[in-house]
């Protein structure tokens, strides 16, 4: 995997649906940060962090963008996440966090485990979007936007 800036502009994935002309999203970095954890002045308080935890495990449900074969961390080797009765895969693609003013958040579905078990603290617009955004409204929102790229029409938000 490959380390951008977080809120730097996206350009890491192969599908070219959400380069299209008439999408109608800016694309920011969020996560990646392959082998070293960017400091953070505040880290996550735990009520924060289960919260933030939670709702990624629920984008983890319906990535976008899905990869043959997985990313393990260069950090400890982590590939699979285990939530009471389901095993998320990790490593393997992305999520798509729909923010304010037409930005969206673009994930590895490793950033759940960079949370969770190294202390990552992604920018407060990310946290936001992610624990206030409904998962399955935004997972429509991308799903429905890759069909129409798909189906050769125009993208419409």
């Amino acid at each position: 995997m490959t380390a951008y800036a977080d809120l730097s502009f996206f350009e890491y994935t192969e599908s070219p649906w959400a380069f299209s002309t008439g999408f109608p999203f800016i694309l920011v970095n969020v996560g990646w940060i392959e082998d070293k954890v960017p400091s953070c002045e505040v880290p996550l308080l735990d009520s924060p962090k289960r919260s933030l935890t939670y709702h990624l495990g629920e984008y983890l449900k319906y990535p976008v963008n899905l990869y043959r074969g997985h990313h393990t961390c260069r950090m400890c080797g982590f590939t699979t996440y285990d939530t009471p009765g389901e095993t998320l895969h990790q490593g393997n693609g992305e999520i798509f966090v729909r923010g304010p003013n037409n930005i969206v958040y673009v994930a590895p579905t490793m950033i759940l485990h960079y949370v969770d078990a190294h202390g990552y603290v992604p920018p407060s617009g990310f946290v936001t979007a992610v624990t206030t955004t409904s998962t399955m409204e935004a997972y429509h929102c991308f799903h429905d936007l890759y069909e129409a790229w798909e189906a050769g029409c125009e993208p419409s938000p």
